[in-house]
């Protein structure tokens, strides 16, 4: 009420540490882990080299649309929302 914090710094370093211990790891997993096709690092890695979806569907010689499918499969997978998350993601994680 008076603007202060809900948690005293004692509670609030307890809950901190185990959303910490309890979190997925973030770098050092494999494609394979995160269940990505070989396809969808092929349109991973044009995200990377900043192809547009018209850019990468003509390199990989598939539609524009499927270019689309797979790069939302990508940021469900990533757990992103953009494609400058999943850039940053995929190179965090050496997945490119």
């Amino acid at each position: 009420m008076e603007g202060g914090s809900p948690l005293t710094p004692g509670v609030a370093s307890t809950v901190l540490g185990l959303l910490r211990e309890n979190a997925p790891a973030r770098s050092g997993i494999s494609p394979s882990q995160l269940d990505l096709t070989e396809r969808e690092l092929e349109v991973l890695r044009c995200l990377v080299d900043g192809c547009r979806y018209s850019e990468a569907a003509e390199i990989l010689g598939i539609g524009a649309e499927t270019v689309k499918s797979h790069v939302h499969s990508v940021y469900r997978k990533l757990q992103v929302r953009s494609a400058a998350s999943a850039v940053r993601e995929a190179l965090r994680r050496g997945l490119v």
